[in-house]
């Protein structure tokens, strides 16, 4: 529900106010891109090819706006669940709470779902701009937040298992952020085994 409301109050933004917050951000991120590279220019230190992986990081921000528009409305869900159930609770009705996060188990049948998605992105030939290619980037980018989520659930069971202090499980838990790409391998493996 939450969903369909925020693309409608997206859709009705772009008509009634004739504002497209997309391109407005991809505006600011173009201007920002035309002063980093008059920045570079100015003081001569301009790395080789640094114009293009710029452009192509950009290009891939917009590409990826759907995943990140699913992703943040799924966290947006999740924080007026919880707020709700604890007013609810406040209230002094007996509602159920979330499961301890450590306890969350993807279906095996993602994993299935990342190997075709990751299999198509080998086989396939992926042009910028197709809608393969739309596809493609979405799909992993919501698949691997998933699998990140799997990831730091199975580390905080991990640690949990192994007794340790809360204070040492919140820090050793944000090790899992610069380790993303490993992260989302022990989601995988985890969903998978």
């Amino acid at each position: 529900t939450l969903l369909i409301v925020t693309i409608i109050s997206y859709v009705a933004a772009i008509l009634v106010f004739k504002v497209n917050f997309i391109d407005v951000i991809m505006d600011g991120a173009r201007a920002s891109q035309k002063q980093v590279m008059a920045f570079f220019e100015k003081t001569g230190e301009l790395p080789k090819g640094f114009e293009e992986q710029l452009e192509a990081s950009i290009t891939l921000t917009e590409i990826s706006f759907p995943s990140t528009f699913i992703i943040f409305t799924f966290i947006l869900a999740f924080v007026f669940v919880s707020l709700n159930l604890l007013i609810v609770r406040r209230l002094g009705n007996d509602v159920k709470s979330f499961p301890p996060f450590r306890d969350m188990k993807l279906p095996l049948i993602t994993v299935w779902y990342y190997l075709v998605v990751m299999l198509w992105g080998l086989f396939s030939e992926m042009k910028i701009g197709t809608t393969s290619f739309l596809i493609y980037t979405n799909a992993s980018v919501v698949l691997r937040f998933m699998f990140f989520l799997q990831g730091v659930s199975f580390i905080n069971y991990s640690l949990k298992e192994m007794k340790l202090p809360k204070w040492a499980i919140v820090i050793l838990t944000l090790f899992a952020f610069p380790l993303y790409p490993i992260t989302v391998l022990l989601g995988v493996l985890d969903t998978g085994l």
